[in-house]
């Protein structure tokens, strides 16, 4: 009987291992009989809080669901392994999962959902009014009145939830208050975004912080120079931020003003903000490169650029320079090749790297009494 209560234990092992992410000291075992007077009782499963066992019944709704999700993902599994090849794909549907959640335990029900979602054979459908479930998605389709009637449209999830929250549809959350459980960096624009985190996946990274462009996040106009005002304008938004992720803002080599940025940014004790180092630029590419370009690599910049644009010093010096229009005609095909798949680049993998340990050093100065736990 033991042996066989042992089998149960590591057959519910996976589901125990996810919903004991998200609950402390909330496991999953089985209920199997360890002797036979157990025999009389009905095999199930029981949750284990503190060494005690219990019948899931007992615990909350939302402990209950979150549970079920994860049962839900094995069954699936085991299932089509089971059919021998008839059962090709499944079909989830799901009415407010949110429904007895609290807030953190919906967003890791919505985090957990998602990778399931991302299975090629499972396609999920879910109804709902926490902006947590739309979030992790690309695209939703948001369903609405107005004196025609109910319309339905599609957009991507950022343009959902913006609408969605000034229909009173979903809550509203300000946008530096995203992501409040890691360290955010805010880039200068959406083509810094693009090669970071090109540069962080081919670099191997398991980044503990979130990159962010100004313009897809915090709305549009505020990229570039425009950050300075916004954070100017919402320091109490930054401030209310966890101690434990604060905000980095990176600006770009060139810039002279770091100081101007810092003085809004450190209303959060623990936020910064700073320039990426112009030692890991490409030193084939003189001044004239401003931005996140000056990191490329030259057999890049030399297969999109067309050699008209370029320029050489006199001196025939291997090291070109560019105007500015020139520049900011190839920028979508410069990012479009690494977005398509082709390295980032020694100086980029160096750039992110480097930024790491900035994000690093920022938590390294939060003081332990300032976490949770």
């Amino acid at each position: 009987m033991a042996a066989l209560a042992r089998t149960g234990t590591q057959m519910f092992s996976e589901v125990s291992d996810s919903v004991s992410q998200a609950i402390r000291d909330l496991t999953i075992d089985s209920a199997l009989p360890e002797d036979f007077g157990e025999l009389a009782f009905e095999v199930a499963i029981k949750s284990v809080s503190n060494g005690i066992g219990r019948s899931p019944d007992l615990e909350g709704s939302g402990t209950q669901s979150f549970i079920l999700l994860h049962f839900l993902n094995l069954i699936d599994r085991v299932s089509r392994q089971r059919a021998f090849g008839w059962v090709q794909a499944s079909i989830w549907a799901m009415e407010e999962p949110e429904s007895f959640l609290h807030s953190g335990l919906r967003a890791k029900f919505a985090a957990d959902l998602d990778a399931y979602a991302k299975e090629s054979r499972r396609q999920v459908f879910v109804t709902t009014h926490q902006d947590e479930f739309v979030r992790v998605s690309d695209s939703a389709w948001l369903a609405f009145q107005d004196r025609n009637g109910t319309q339905i449209e599609r957009a991507p999830s950022r343009e959902i939830l913006e609408k969605s929250a000034r229909l009173a549809i979903t809550t509203y959350r300000h946008p530096l208050l995203e992501y409040p459980d890691v360290p955010i960096v805010i880039v200068e624009g959406k083509y810094d975004h693009v090669y970071l985190a090109a540069a962080s996946k081919e670099a191997d990274l398991r980044p503990r912080w979130k990159i962010i462009s100004p313009n897809d996040y915090l709305g549009e106009g505020s990229a570039g120079d425009a950050l300075k005002q916004y954070l100017k304008f919402n320091k109490s938004a930054l401030c209310a931020r966890p101690y434990s992720a604060p905000i980095l803002a990176l600006r770009d080599w060139e810039v002279t003003d770091v100081a101007g940025y810092q003085k809004f940014v450190k209303v959060h004790p623990y936020s910064d903000a700073m320039k990426t180092p112009v030692e890991l630029t490409n030193p084939a590419l003189n001044e004239s490169f401003v931005g996140i370009e000056r990191y490329l690599e030259t057999d890049r910049i030399l297969k999109v650029v067309p050699k008209n644009d370029l320029m050489r010093p006199a001196s025939g010096e291997i090291i070109y320079g560019i105007a500015k229009s020139k520049l900011d005609d190839h920028k979508k095909l410069l990012s479009e090749k690494v977005i398509a798949g082709e390295s980032a680049g020694k100086h980029l993998i160096d750039l992110v790297r480097w930024l790491d340990e900035q994000v690093m050093l920022l938590l390294q100065s939060v003081p332990v009494e300032r976490y949770s736990f």
